[in-house]
């Protein structure tokens, strides 16, 4: 059994509370043996098979995220979509890895057993199962798309991936499914390029939906003028009349759209009767759906309630019901510090309200904003102290999903040694990372894999 010293910086224990400003993690194997408050004895640091410097820098739990996609060889999101290949998924995971992240939950329910086993096998992230194998969801999935489901994937149950060990029910509906942002960069793009020959930008199409859509998926909406000012914004209106956008935008975004919704109600039973965590698509048009739900007893996590078919006051409103319900409320980086500036504000303010409980990283068509740099913006912002950003991160995700990461989540003793080292304030800058008591990140390399 090895020794294990991270000496030199600060300590963040995870709780929400507690910082040691030079503090020391002592792991034995796989295990925190003591925390320390000073400097590391020199015998300390003599004795240890390992050190790792955290000069400068802070020391937290490794990072826990509870909504993140194409993380393994099966297909993805609500809508079976195609897998990218457990190659794909790898990579993935590792720069989950760098980016501090110790426990994953892949969302991408469709997935069997094996499937997520495969892909915890071979790499140091621990990567843990959800499902939605319900018979609505599947059906919602094949109205989407349904092409990455194959006779395994239809024919696993809910009942069996919860007997295996799936940590929850999710993500329940998507962008693909539910009018969000899935449809703006896989399908509506598809479709267009389909009918034009030309390639639409995901930001371009989100223009385009919601000028024949609105924000809430209502067909209602639709107004020739607004429609045909969009395409001239883009630059389609010289291949797409309005009435053509319509048909695509209608054809991708509604067919599987009241199923969807259906299929949250759907897991919303499964939950209650299994016991099991059941995280939703929350965004504007399935926002009353989600709130049933929770009125009904569910053990919901309503997922990505920073949304950006919300306007602020409306995630705030939706944040303060669910919660007040007793909802978890979680809040996805998705791309929001690199998109227009009233995202990244929308996620800081949320937490400096107190309405959020978790956060993750949710896909962001394969390009997320890591975790860490959340963090680092939000401290920046003045929105909470580095102890409580931390644990939305780490102790808080395990109190939603008590089977995600056992536990883990905090440094004390007796607790599995997940470990993330990064500087400080720039957080964002992850140095070293520990999973079960061996290094795996260090110095901002991966080693050992």
């Amino acid at each position: 059994m090895g020794r294990l010293v991270i000496h030199g910086g600060a300590v963040i224990t995870g709780d929400g509370e507690t910082m040691i400003p030079n503090g020391v993690v002592i792991v034995e194997g796989d295990t925190i043996a003591d925390i320390l408050s000073g400097a590391a004895p020199a015998d300390l640091l003599n004795n240890a098979d390992t050190t790792l410097d955290a000069l400068g820098g802070v020391a937290m739990p490794g990072f826990i995220n509870n909504h993140a996609h194409a993380l393994t060889g099966g297909p993805r999101f609500a809508s079976g979509a195609p897998t990218v290949g457990l190659e794909q998924g790898l990579q993935n995971l590792d720069r989950h890895l760098l980016e501090g992240t110790t426990s994953l939950m892949n969302a991408c329910g469709m997935c069997t057993a094996d499937e997520v086993e495969e892909a915890d096998r071979q790499h140091p992230v621990n990567v843990r199962g959800a499902t939605i194998h319900t018979p609505i969801n599947i059906r919602a999935a094949q109205i989407a798309d349904g092409s990455g489901l194959a006779k395994r994937h239809l024919q696993t149950t809910v009942d069996e991936m919860a007997e295996w060990g799936a940590v929850g029910i999710g993500e329940v509906g998507a962008g693909h499914t539910l009018a969000g942002g899935g449809a703006d960069y896989m399908y509506i793009p598809m479709r267009v390029n389909e009918a034009t020959g030309r390639d639409l930008h995901r930001d371009d199409a989100t223009v385009i939906k919601y000028a024949v859509l609105g924000r809430y998926a209502d067909p209602s909406h639709y107004d020739r003028g607004r429609v045909q000012q969009a395409l001239e914004q883009v630059g389609f209106a010289d291949v797409l009349t309005p009435e053509a956008a319509k048909k695509i935008i209608e054809d991708v975004v509604l067919p599987a759209f009241d199923t969807a919704l259906d299929g949250l109600r759907e897991a919303g039973e499964y939950g209650r009767r299994l016991g099991l965590p059941v995280m939703v698509h929350n965004s504007a048009p399935s926002a009353r759906a989600v709130l049933e739900l929770a009125e009904a007893g569910t053990l919901l996590v309503a997922g990505h309630s920073n949304h950006t078919t919300f306007l602020l006051e409306e995630a705030c409103e939706q944040a303060r019901k669910l919660r007040e319900l007793g909802a978890t409320v979680d809040i996805s980086t998705l791309g929001v510090f690199r998109g227009p500036e009233e995202e990244g504000q929308r996620f800081c303010t949320m937490i400096r309200e107190g309405l959020v409980d978790t956060i993750s990283t949710d896909y962001n068509a394969g390009d997320h904003d890591a975790m860490p740099l959340a963090i680092e913006r939000c401290l920046a912002s003045g929105a909470a102290t580095l102890p409580r950003l931390a644990a939305l991160a780490t102790s808080n995700v395990v109190k939603a999903y008590p089977k995600l990461a056992p536990n883990r989540g905090e440094l004390a003793r007796g607790r599995v040694a997940d470990v993330v080292v990064t500087e400080q304030p720039q957080i964002s800058r992850v140095r070293h990372v520990v999973v079960g008591g061996k290094t795996a990140v260090e110095n901002g390399t991966i080693v050992g894999h």
